[in-house]
């Protein structure tokens, strides 16, 4: 036992053994160890833990040819599965004498979210809160811990997986400033025809873009200058349908590259996220009462987000997470009006129909 103290998923796996009353011992013994080894779990809670000792056979092994390149990272495998997770949980929340254990445990659940590796979420974390959510009703009272355990890994998934909005990449490379960056080495050539005005165009901070009208021999002498030059980092194709046809020479904006490759990894985090909380709600989560009315609007339909940025055209990756949500609660609440306009409908035809029973009385005799 002491020598699997501050291994979690090893204790976790003991305690479903002990669970699944695979070992022959009497029932009063068995919720006696199974308290036992809970409380030594707790006490040194982790699942931040990297997965050890995974080694592949030699025949497993990708193959990988020879390469100066280091070698591609292994996929991350979190240190324990959703399913042993969900298991545990279901059988602490079913079990009434263990309300205290569940409060520490759904605690303890929800300070690692504010450690794990990022990837873990989507692996292991939202995984577990999707099934948590099939197989038990988070709404109902008592349950105040797993809806707190909902509203943490939920905030924290948003904002460490996926992160703050990037800025959108101008369409049209800044070259105003005159930055260093623009500038490129020349090409061995200097020949005055053809070499020469290139020259100038790599040397020229404030040009990114330049095209060469000429005949094919002069064309085909430019790119070989450009391709045997080193560091050009230029584009160079030819334009068809002129005549002649001319030579685009466009230089590569890595600011602008790297700022369109950071912009579209954040959509795909944030298109995953959206389609995770999609699934939340399929199993019966009430986004907005576990998050509260402003993380909602911060977390799931991102209204801070919606101010369009300086410079930006196209904004539509912005409210693509939280679209369908809100469609799918303005649907409820047409149907819920409708339902209630109905109803309120009926009751004033039946307060009518009294009201003209009443008059008709004949009360002369009395």
């Amino acid at each position: 036992m002491e020598k699997f103290a501050g291994t979690t998923p090893a204790l976790i796996s003991f305690l479903l053994a002990i669970h699944s009353k695979e070992m022959p011992i009497s029932e009063e013994t068995r919720q006696a160890a199974f308290k036992a080894v809970f409380a030594t779990m707790l006490a040194s809670f982790d699942i931040t833990q990297d997965p050890k000792d995974v080694r592949m056979k030699a025949n497993e092994q990708p193959y990988r040819p020879r390469s100066l390149d280091p070698p591609p990272k292994p996929p991350r495998i979190p240190c324990l599965d959703s399913d042993s997770l969900v298991q545990l949980t279901m059988h602490v929340i079913e079990d009434d004498t263990l309300r205290h254990e569940l409060s520490l445990f759904t605690s303890q659940l929800g300070a690692q979210t504010t450690r794990i590796n990022p990837l873990d979420f989507e692996s292991l974390f939202l995984p577990f809160l999707h099934s948590l959510a099939l197989k038990t009703t988070i709404t109902e009272p008592h349950h105040e811990d797993l809806r707190t355990l909902f509203a943490t890994t939920i905030t924290a998934y948003h904002d460490r997986f996926v992160g703050p909005t990037p800025p959108i990449p101008p369409s049209e490379p800044d070259v105003a400033d005159g930055s260093r960056r623009w500038v490129r080495p020349p090409v061995r050539c200097t020949c005055a025809a053809n070499c020469a005005p290139l020259n100038a165009f790599l040397a020229d901070a404030r040009r990114h873009r330049i095209e060469f009208a000429v005949g094919r021999q002069r064309r085909a002498h430019l790119h070989q200058m450009l391709d045997a030059t080193p560091r050009t980092e230029c584009t160079h194709r030819t334009l068809r349908g002129g005549s002649p046809e001319a030579l685009v020479v466009t230089k590569i904006d890595w600011d602008a590259v790297h700022k369109r490759n950071v912009r579209a990894a954040w959509e795909g985090r944030l298109k995953s996220f959206g389609g995770w909380m999609e699934k939340l709600v399929g199993a019966g989560v009430d986004l907005r009462a576990v998050l509260g009315l402003e993380e909602y609007e911060r977390v799931v339909e991102r209204r801070e987000e919606e101010a369009p940025e300086e410079g930006a055209k196209d904004g539509r990756a912005v409210a693509a997470a939280a679209g369908e949500l809100r469609k799918r609660k303005a649907s409820e609440a047409l149907v819920r009006s409708s339902r209630l306009q109905n109803a309120e409908g009926a009751g004033r035809d039946v307060r009518r129909r009294v009201a003209e029973t009443v008059a008709v009385v004949d009360l002369t005799d009395d």
